[in-house]
């Protein structure tokens, strides 16, 4: 059995560690918590990953907005 990423996975775990090297995102969440807001930039960088669809990402934001 093989257990090596395929190249669409390695292309995806590439993205999702650049992304975590482009910021401070433990210092983001920090903040957002201190300030009991939704981390919505954290969401919209995972959207345009792919990681969750665009119409997820606007349906959380509206819930966590209590729209």
């Amino acid at each position: 059995m093989d257990f090596n990423l395929t190249d669409e996975q390695e292309l995806f775990v590439a993205g999702v560690r650049e992304l975590m090297e482009r910021e401070n995102w433990e210092a983001y969440f920090a903040e957002c918590d201190e300030k009991h807001e939704y981390p919505e930039r954290w969401v919209k960088e995972l959207a345009e990953l792919g990681v969750i669809p665009c119409c997820c990402r606007t349906s959380m934001v509206a819930w966590a907005r209590g729209w």
